[in-house]
């Protein structure tokens, strides 16, 4: 369990930085913390633990002549019990954990973010949060396919009316990432005996329909 000091007047770049603080510590010490005031000057947190009476407390607000957040008061006392449901875990915190275990296990499945959720941190992560938590750490790391191809169209008719006869030379190793595939290529000789490509297809599986 990490020992969490929180020292009045120190400093946030910004209040993001401050809540994320307050996330990371609800997680390691499993308080039933809540934003009871979040707007563009202060940031106010109580623990709701112990029926709402536990005293913890922690305010921070924004000097506009120093253009930072600091921490302005803190009553750094628990009454209350540890929970095992944290609900001011949010999905993208939990994606940027998730991120570092990717790099050692790209094939990291839901059920394993579970388990790991319950084992490092002794908290209860539902199959939905999960699942998000993974895709937003997976489209972190290898980009947005919808994104990326949003506007593949537009390319086109671009490159054809800026550059008309232009062709675009794509090299694929293999169909991966969040829609799977197989890319099938139907390949013809010309009189020189060079291989020429005829046509693209990508399918779910090859078969005999496909």
């Amino acid at each position: 369990m990490i020992d969490y000091k929180w020292e009045v007047w120190t400093v946030f770049v910004d209040k993001a930085h401050f809540i994320e603080a307050i996330r990371t510590y609800v997680v390691h010490t499993r308080r039933a913390l809540k934003f009871v005031k979040n707007d563009k000057r202060r940031v106010g947190v109580r623990c709701m633990g112990g029926q709402g009476k536990c005293p913890w407390t922690a305010y921070c607000g924004y000097l506009p002549t120093r253009q930072f957040w600091q921490l302005r008061k803190i009553k750094d006392t628990h009454s209350c019990s540890r929970q095992l449901n944290i609900k001011i875990l949010n999905t993208k915190w939990l994606s940027e954990e998730i991120d570092r275990s990717l790099q050692d296990n790209p094939n990291l499945k839901v059920q394993d973010i579970r388990k790991n959720a319950l084992r490092k941190w002794n908290t209860k992560i539902s199959i939905s949060k999960a699942r998000r938590a993974k895709l937003m750490a997976v489209r972190q790391r290898i980009g947005d396919f919808k994104e990326e191809y949003r506007r593949i169209h537009d390319y086109g008719h671009e490159l054809l009316r800026s550059n008309p006869g232009s062709t675009v030379k794509v090299e694929v190793d293999s169909v991966n990432g969040e829609y799977k595939g197989e890319l099938l290529t139907a390949i013809g000789r010309d009189p020189n005996d060079q291989m020429l490509p005829l046509a693209y297809a990508i399918v779910e599986v090859e078969n005999k329909e496909t």
